[in-house]
């Protein structure tokens, strides 16, 4: 988007740096492979939980030793950080488990609390449609073209920002030109004034 400060002005080095950073991103998503593409997103995501978590963990379980009510902190992080090695090694699973969660899981769960399990079910119907839809055509393919379409798009996006950041730019060139001259003009009839003024003293 554009920078604006006060003055309404655009901050240049700034609206270019987050369009061009877009067009970057765009064409990386777009030429790495989804497959890589996936692993290294995935990767840097447990990197994230396991750094996040390690240390609580080990402080948890060191507390544990002293006092057990710390017991369900310590679990909870070592999960954590079981589900970081998750994301780097078997990364191929999680997006099966989430959809699965999601789609099939979840529903069902809200489906049985409900108190009108029909009209719940009823509510269900689109998530069960695509659970089934999705069983049938591979999740990675879909993935795959989302992620191309949204790097295309971003693209897009930066390379017509550039464009209306230079369009404004100029016509704020033009402005200020037109102004400058404007004030040259008015000093010199100014000057030619002030002359006719001092030959008829």
């Amino acid at each position: 988007m554009y920078v604006f400060f006060n003055d309404s002005r655009y901050d240049n080095q700034k609206s270019y740096f987050s369009s061009i950073l877009c067009i970057l991103i765009g064409i990386l998503l777009v030429v790495i492979p989804y497959e890589t593409l996936k692993d290294i997103i995935f990767t840097i995501l447990g990197i994230g939980i396991i750094l996040i978590n390690i240390i609580p963990c080990i402080i948890y379980w060191d507390q544990f030793l002293k006092n057990k009510s710390y017991l369900p902190q310590a679990i909870m992080t070592t999960i954590s950080v079981v589900i970081g090695f998750i994301f780097i090694f078997y990364n191929h699973w999680i997006i099966g488990i989430i959809l699965g969660l999601w789609l099939i899981f979840l529903p069902v769960l809200r489906i049985i609390k409900s108190n009108d399990r029909l009209s719940q079910f009823k509510k269900e119907i689109p998530l069960f449609i695509l659970a089934i839809f999705l069983f049938f055509v591979p999740v990675e393919g879909i993935l795959n073209i989302a992620i191309k379409v949204f790097g295309g798009l971003l693209i897009a996006y930066g390379i017509i920002n550039c464009i209306l950041i230079t369009i404004h730019n100029n016509k704020n060139n033009d402005d200020d030109n037109d102004n400058q001259n404007n004030q040259n003009t008015k000093n010199d009839d100014r000057v030619i004034i002030d002359m006719d003024v001092k030959d008829i003293k």
